[in-house]
């Protein structure tokens, strides 16, 4: 390619790196849209997901009867009047305490994981994997919608 002029001109490259954790989201939700079929039916995904889904529940009501020991009026008076800077420095705070926990109660953790996830496994295999077609059906829609998204928020386009 040339350029032939007499006017003074530049020429500038821009160099846009690819970011390849958006490469893999992409990857992934295609990979999740076409392969949702064959998930939808699958004894194993429904068990591994089952126990995901166990386990991080039993950590939202676990977070969720420790935030009733926590003041109400105190913490929301204490953000409304130093505003998001408290609400920052509260936010780091818990952030360092629960890194604290974790590091110090690891072995604890580790076995209440456990023993949810074998919960979740439990209630899993009761339950069994669905049978009805009805059923496959929404669960193979509902990973083709998230492999949609997944694939939408990778890209750049706003």
């Amino acid at each position: 390619m040339a350029v032939n002029t007499k006017e003074k001109h530049n020429i500038e490259l821009h160099i846009q790196r690819v970011d390849l954790w958006r490469v893999l989201m992409m990857v992934a939700g295609v990979a999740l849209i076409f392969a949702s079929r064959a998930l939808s039916g699958n004894p194993v995904f429904f068990y591994l997901c089952g126990i995901v889904v166990g386990v991080s529940a039993s950590f939202m009501v676990l977070v969720y009867y420790v935030s009733k020991l926590l003041p109400k009026k105190t913490l929301t008076y204490g953000i409304l009047i130093g505003g998001w800077t408290v609400g920052v420095y509260l936010f780091q705070q818990v952030w360092e305490n629960v890194r604290s926990i974790v590091s110090t109660y690891q072995t604890y953790l580790v076995w209440y994981t456990l023993l949810m996830g074998f919960i979740s496994f439990v209630v899993c295999y009761r339950i069994g994997p669905p049978r009805n077609q009805r059923s496959k059906n929404l669960v193979m829609w509902t990973l083709q919608i998230v492999g949609v998204f997944v694939t939408f928020f990778s890209s750049q386009y706003q």
